[in-house]
């Protein structure tokens, strides 16, 4: 098992240079006493990581990136808000679909591969957004209960 927080936290670490260079004010609402999750450090990062550098980059002028944690009905749940430019509705369930992008020269795997791991974790992950407003993508992991 292991801490979200911790994942979260170091991944916005790793990541305040550039972040701070584009604009950008993060903000972390972590709540202090989750429960524990069956996770891979390393790869929880990496699909994390795909996340919110979509959201860096729907921020050109800058904005604000929110990450929030919370405990919620047996789950963890980790919330990555932008003010970015939104993704149209006709393109919410495209996103996790591979090759596909928006992004000129993207490759469209980074939330492909981000739902994949979200999927090994027995975790979901699904998006709101809103043109011109932002898009939150919400990541829902299972709280870890040890077999007493």
């Amino acid at each position: 098992e292991g801490s979200v927080n911790e994942v979260v936290s170091d991944l916005l670490a790793f990541l305040k240079e550039d972040v701070s260079g584009r604009g950008i004010m993060v903000e972390e609402e972590l709540e202090a006493l989750l429960p524990p999750v069956q996770l891979d450090a390393r790869q929880l990062r990496q699909a994390l990581l795909n996340i919110v550098k979509n959201s860096i980059e729907a921020m050109p002028e800058g904005g604000k990136l929110t990450v929030t944690t919370a405990a919620k009905d047996g789950w963890v749940e980790i919330r990555i808000a932008d003010t970015g430019r939104g993704i149209p509705e006709e393109n919410h369930d495209l996103v996790f679909t591979p090759f596909f992008s928006t992004k000129h020269g993207g490759t469209g795997l980074g939330l492909p591969i981000t739902s994949h791991i979200i999927e090994e974790h027995r975790g979901s992950i699904n998006l709101e957004s809103f043109i011109d407003l932002g898009t939150i993508f919400t990541v829902r992991l299972p709280v870890w209960r040890s077999k007493t």
